[in-house]
């Protein structure tokens, strides 16, 4: 081999080893935010999960399953469990398909009636400039 082929390979190598680099900080990056997310959800699943027992929406058996299911998420920190743990409760409290509180369900209205009048506004000024543009036509 030539000279110019070892730096050549070298040079590729060095570029893999770079991108294979850059791969791995991204990869555990994501898994830290990941557990960042499942420790900031925890105690509100938790609430949630002793709400839905309370209000008698699972029975004995079926709360210690889930429990159980909290417990393994929180402390293998996995974000996927504990967003199975999260819907599961949220469809319980909420029904299905799961619903906003109350409290959100006005401001949703709310923001979707000025929604509809500012778009109903632009519609009757954009017919009414057309108007005056074909009058004066």
């Amino acid at each position: 081999m030539s000279p110019s082929t070892i730096t050549v390979i070298a040079s590729w190598a060095g570029l893999l080893t770079i991108a294979r680099s850059a791969w791995e900080l991204s990869r555990m990056i994501r898994k830290k935010l990941a557990e960042k997310e499942v420790k900031d959800k925890a105690r509100t699943v938790y609430y949630n999960l002793q709400e839905a027992h309370r209000y008698g929406l699972m029975s004995d058996e079926e709360y210690d399953s889930w429990y159980n299911k909290y417990l393994f998420a929180k402390v293998e920190k996995d974000a996927t469990a504990m967003k199975t743990v999260e819907t599961h409760v949220m469809v319980l409290l909420r029904g299905w398909p799961a619903k906003p509180y109350r409290a959100s369900v006005h401001l949703v209205r709310s923001e979707r009636t000025q929604a509809h009048a500012l778009a109903t506004q632009v519609f009757l000024a954009i017919s009414s400039a057309n108007r005056a543009a074909v009058v004066h036509e």
